[in-house]
């Protein structure tokens, strides 16, 4: 039954973490798309997943989220640098406006 139950919670909460991964991904890919992503992002990812794995439910969620932030944060730094500096930032990198 205790068994059973501690499956049971597993499974919600590994339901639960995916929609934060998914968030984490998507951010980060737009991050990506733009060349502007920041080193840290891919690295905390990993630790969310590391931290779903054993278990730590609550701290891969916060690290998830953590991630997906971080993501749209370099997103915006890289939008407004390229505002600053007159250039787009695309899927071949740098044109001068």
């Amino acid at each position: 039954m205790i068994e059973s139950l501690r499956a049971l919670f597993r499974q919600l909460y590994h339901g639960l973490f995916q929609q934060p991964v998914s968030a984490a991904k998507t951010a980060m890919a737009k991050a990506e798309s733009i060349h502007y992503q920041w080193l840290a992002t891919p690295k905390l990812l990993k630790e969310a997943e590391a931290a779903e794995k054993g278990g730590k439910y609550d701290a891969a969620v916060a690290k998830a989220q953590h991630a997906e932030e971080l993501a749209k944060l370099s997103y915006a730094q890289g939008e407004a640098q390229a505002k600053k500096y007159d250039v787009t930032l695309g899927k071949n990198g740098i044109t001068l406006n």
